[in-house]
């Protein structure tokens, strides 16, 4: 197959996170000199793609070299309600992706090859050494498809971020097992589940029989567990700053450091409690009324903002809070920020704002009020960068995307039928269905 690339360098400021950038565009033709239709195309991951004509799909490299050609089947599992596909959740993952073949899974490697033939129901890649696989039963296998520990198990979840720790299932009772197939606790509970905390390494895992709830601790750089027996009947709901956040069947909440092992049993009954951030907490009180704490109990914030829509108090020491079904934004002195005028707040920084209006219409604000964003998009779309935003129009009953920056700015012209932003690159698929990969 014969390919031609056109190679354009457009030079974009992206703002505060994506500054100035080089992007390679790329047109793949065929022998003919006829664009290739990708219908669809996944978020690359490690300098590749997957895309599909939405029957078959295959990959490419970052610079449009096919490592296979569009061969491998769709499955139920990639379409969505609209029948539009998925493909993001295949990609390469230490140097491996997933193929499929009728309804069963296999492994290729980065040169195209089928190094692990599609006989399993569904296949994970941990790392290359560590493959989880099921087909009557799920257990590990390696790259060489041989079969590791000797062990199945009725379910066999990964946690996402960690390769180190699993949960397993065997007859109808749930245990913790490591990388090496070694057990580290019974298997005698009911169910188990994971908190993470996002500012450490360090994973809570609330594994519950009956009434009871065992708490272990597990801290990526050690390896260690620590079991806290002092908590049976209360049920863990969130681990942040390493404080794990307990209630107790009578609605009372006690805080657990694991760095201090120091236990705060907060005294009133409170509905439900945020993460302390800053030493402020949002709390719930009985009557559904949204209030904010600090870590003594004592009400720094009255209880007077709406259940819905609130928020805890971001690093710009703002949080969205509601009155009479709006919403708007304040301070940690009580003081307004926003006036209570909208359906939804999104605080990008201490001086932009995402809302939502009572006509339904989205745009950016800044603190004053004043509105960044003058053109009336169909939507704005937060995404992982704070500076970055997805922006669609309807013409011509078709809805047509781009992106912009929080001072209103296009970065790339509302013109292409879809745009995926992902850690590496942008992917584009233009209006007359030639596909773009533009890197960053």
């Amino acid at each position: 197959m014969k390919k031609s690339k056109i190679i354009a360098l457009i030079f974009a400021s992206l703002g505060i996170t994506l500054s100035l950038t080089a992007i390679i565009v790329y047109i793949i033709t065929n022998s003919n000199n006829n664009v290739l239709n990708y219908q669809y195309v996944g978020i690359p991951s490690d300098h590749y793609v997957v895309v599909s004509d939405g029957k078959k799909y295959g990959y490419l490299t970052e610079d449009g070299k096919e490592v296979t050609t569009l061969k491998y089947d769709i499955i139920d599992s990639m379409r969505l309600d609209d029948n539009t596909l998925n493909l993001d959740n295949f990609k390469f993952v230490d140097g491996l992706a997933q193929y499929t073949d009728g309804i069963y899974y296999g492994l290729l490697d980065e040169e195209g090859n089928e190094v692990i033939d599609a006989n399993y129901s569904s296949i994970e890649v941990i790392n290359k050494n560590l493959i989880i696989v099921s087909d009557n039963k799920f257990y590990f296998i390696n790259k060489d498809n041989e079969k590791l520990f000797d062990q199945e198990f009725e379910m066999l979840t990964s946690i996402e971020g960690l390769d180190s720790i699993f949960i397993v299932s065997n007859e109808g009772r749930q245990a913790l097992i490591n990388n090496k197939g070694e057990n580290l606790t019974e298997y005698k509970y009911d169910s188990i589940y994971e908190l993470s905390d996002t500012s450490s390494n360090n994973y809570v895992f609330c594994a519950m029989y009956g009434d009871y709830t065992d708490i272990y601790l597990y801290n990526n750089e050690t390896l260690s567990f620590t079991k806290l027996d002092n908590f049976n009947n209360y049920t863990p709901t969130i681990f942040n700053n390493n404080n794990i956040y307990f209630t107790s069947p009578t609605g009372f909440y006690s805080i657990y450091n694991i760095n201090t092992n120091n236990i705060i049993t907060l005294n009133n009954s409170y509905i439900a409690i945020g993460p302390f951030i800053d030493s402020l907490a949002l709390a719930i009180n009985s009557n559904n009324l949204i209030g904010y704490i600090n870590e003594k109990e004592e009400t720094i914030i009255d209880f007077q903002y709406d259940y819905n829509n609130a928020s805890n108090f971001t690093k710009y020491g703002l949080a969205v809070a509601g009155k009479d079904n709006l919403v708007g934004v304040i301070n940690t002195d009580n003081e307004q920020v926003l006036d209570f005028n909208y359906l939804n707040v999104n605080v990008i920084n201490s001086n932009r704002f995402l809302v939502l209006d009572q006509d339904n219409k989205k745009y950016i604000i800044d603190s004053k009020g004043n509105r960044i964003t003058e053109n009336d998009y169909a939507n704005i779309e937060l995404t992982d960068y704070p500076n970055v935003f997805i922006v669609s129009k309807v013409s011509n009953n078709r809805t047509l995307y781009g992106i912009i920056n929080s001072n209103g700015e296009e970065i790339i012209p509302i013109e292409y039928e879809d745009i995926k932003i992902s850690d590496d690159y942008f992917v584009l698929k233009r209006k007359d269905n030639e596909f773009y990969l533009e890197k960053r």
